[in-house]
């Protein structure tokens, strides 16, 4: 490139490539670079869909032991008095 910059008008062709080349190199990570951080917001978003998730699993899971809890302590009494005639 530096010989191109000495004699401008004579290496034109061979400066205008490696600008081309230069350019392309720079494209290239830039690219990776915008596919790695859609990545990593898609891995954040899964992460908190994941957590809500998990977060109404054990609203429901607590839900129904909450409502469950009268009814296997009737049917354990109830049991209880049929094991006792």
């Amino acid at each position: 490139m530096s010989q191109a910059l000495v004699r401008p008008m004579r290496n034109l062709g061979t400066m205008r490539q490696q600008y081309e080349a230069l350019e392309t190199s720079i494209e290239r990570p830039t690219a990776k670079q915008a596919a790695l951080a859609a990545n990593i917001a898609c891995g954040q978003a899964l992460g908190e869909s994941r957590s809500a998730l998990k977060a109404g699993i054990f609203e429901t899971v607590g839900t129904a032991m909450a409502m469950g809890a009268p009814v296997v302590g009737s049917t354990r009494q109830a049991a209880s008095f049929r094991a006792d005639l």
